[in-house]
């Protein structure tokens, strides 16, 4: 280096640097696949892994390729300990069978090495390391009943394997390793189920957490007692009761803080039986080897909400058939409704109840308010679904002798008709289920809520309503009534007694309705008169055309 100032004097120095190529080669591997040979073993070379790789200096044909195996990986380029040439080959036997970490090297002539690292599957499919031996495992409810239809989740220890997911469909509740074979390092193997999460849950299992909350009959095991957790908080209150209903009702789809099933390991000893969430139990099973007779696989499921036992194991909740339960009757003052009309009807039964829960359609009424009819029913018992004219409800005593709820809503008719055809209970969301005492709380007396009409001498005659709309223009509707199925006849007259329009029809008992328009009556405008005729009955009313 050399300097100089403005006056030319210059001084001079060395100094000696050296060039060098620090920037380690690019190197891409990709997976493989591989079987047994009937030697009990395989090799693979290096350019079975290599795909491509490139160097700033060093040209690709003068690049080192080596590969190594394990985990973690070795930290440095592999060489043979004796002939310190790289390794350029790895031999696999039958006790590396499932997946195995392999790092391919990548070496330039100044030494700097990278790596990259792939996956080799190494499979028996051919049996030439016989046949395996294998763990299996079971998954059964507190009662011994085979859950069906659940997936198994796999977790390597290892973090270079992702999570492994496999739907189990066998007859009943058994899965066998066998079919996690890919996976022999250290792993988690845990149940999965999240079909169906109102499979078992009823407002008796609400009336029975809620006894317990309040220091009634306790909840007898540790299972329970998770199934109650709805929340997922580690205790049960009444919040757990809150979520539970929602879901009855139909406002959730699923607990939002929860699963539909959970699956402890059966071997797992719970400390304190009656408080099951301290410590935290495990909901997984570790395996440390695939070729393993032990059945450590084994666990209990619960179904989240279910503290009867009621739920069903399979894919789907239980088709039961409550066509032989006695009815839970709820009777109502039946009447004549048209459209515009505003209707209270009260909802109150005949039996002291533990639970009740039902979906109430109600087609051509509009839902206008819920009015309790006692202390034991509030708001949050409905769940309402305007657009598809559904009303959903359920609700639970705390007393173990059961009660008498109450509640009326106020409807506004869209259409005309009576209630008894415009009411009905479904299992269209929240099942029709009804519980009264018995033995125990667990074994209640199993009901099916029906609605009663009170009878109305309205419903044996004939009807005919007044058209709607009225005063009309373009058409108008005529609805009436037949009490048993027949002929009938409706005409139209202007107010001189000119017939100017007829229909004639054969209809079945019930409500029935004529659409009537201005251009079938010509250009007559002004007061009409229609009349129904029918068994020998004739009905008349009127009705006004506008201009």
């Amino acid at each position: 280096w050399t300097v100089r100032d403005a006056c030319n004097n210059e001084t001079s120095c060395e100094q000696v640097f050296e060039v060098r190529d620090c920037q380690k080669p690019t190197i891409t591997c990709k997976p493989l696949t591989v079987n047994i040979l009937p030697t009990s073993t395989v090799t693979l070379w290096t350019s079975d892994f290599w795909e491509s790789v490139s160097d700033n200096l060093t040209p690709v044909d003068n690049i080192r390729l080596a590969l190594s195996t394990g985990d973690p990986a070795p930290t440095q380029f592999p060489r043979d300990p004796v002939t310190h040439l790289p390794v350029t080959s790895l031999t696999f036997n039958c006790s590396q069978i499932g997946t195995q970490v392999v790092q391919l090297w990548a070496e330039d002539f100044r030494y700097n090495a990278n790596s990259c690292q792939v996956l080799l599957v190494v499979q028996d499919n051919a049996l030439n390391c016989g046949d395996p031996i294998l763990g299996y495992g079971t998954v059964r409810d507190e009662a011994g009943k085979d859950i069906l239809g659940f997936t198994i989740k796999v977790l390597p220890s290892n973090p270079a394997f992702p999570p492994y997911y496999q739907l189990v469909n066998t007859p009943n509740g058994t899965y066998n390793y066998s079919d996690f074979r890919a996976f022999p390092f250290s792993s988690q193997i845990c149940p999965v189920k999240t079909d169906n999460p109102l499979n078992g849950v009823t407002t008796l299992d609400l009336a029975i957490i809620t006894r317990h909350i309040l220091g009634g009959i306790q909840l007898s095991t540790p299972y329970k007692l998770i199934a109650a957790d709805a929340n997922r908080s580690g205790t049960i209150t009444t919040y757990d009761v809150v979520e539970l209903r929602k879901l009855l009702l139909g406002i959730y789809d699923e607990l939002p803080a929860n699963t539909s099933w959970r699956f402890i390991p059966k071997s797992f000893a719970f400390a304190d039986p009656k408080s099951p969430f301290r410590p935290l139990f495990p909901e997984c099973v570790v395996i440390s080897t695939l070729f393993n007779t032990s059945s450590a696989g084994d666990f209990v499921a619960v179904k989240i909400g279910d503290v009867n036992g009621s739920s069903v194991g399979s894919n789907l909740a239980g088709n039961e058939d409550r066509s032989a339960w006695a009815a839970d009757h709820i009777l109502i003052k039946d009447r004549t409704v048209l459209p515009g009309d505003a209707v209270e009807v009260t909802f109150e039964g005949e039996t002291a109840l533990l639970g009740q829960q039902f979906t109430l359609e109600h087609p051509g009424l509009q839902l206008l308010e819920i009015a309790p009819r006692s202390p034991l029913v509030g708001q949050d018992h409905f769940g309402k679904f305007p657009d598809r004219q559904l009303l959903t409800y359920a609700w639970n005593s705390a007393q173990s002798q059961g009660e008498r709820p109450a509640f009326a809503l106020r409807f506004r008719a869209l259409e005309a008709g009576r209630l008894s055809q415009m009411l009905r209970l479904s299992d269209a969301i929240t099942p029709s289920e009804a519980y009264a005492p018995g033995n125990t709380l667990e074994q209640p007396v199993f009901l099916r809520p029906a609605l009663q009409f009170a009878p109305s001498e309205a419903a044996d005659a004939v009807q005919l309503l007044q058209n709607q709309p009225n005063p009309f223009g373009s058409a108008t509707n005529i609805p009436f009534y037949l009490p048993q199925a027949g002929a009938a006849a409706l005409r139209v007259f202007d107010a001189s007694g000119k017939l100017l329009h007829e229909q004639n029809g054969h209809f079945d008992k019930g409500w029935h309705q004529w659409t009537v328009s201005q251009q079938v009556l010509g250009a007559q405008t002004g007061l009409l008169t229609y009349t129904l005729e029918t068994n020998g009955t004739t009905l008349s009313k009127v009705m006004l055309l506008n201009q």
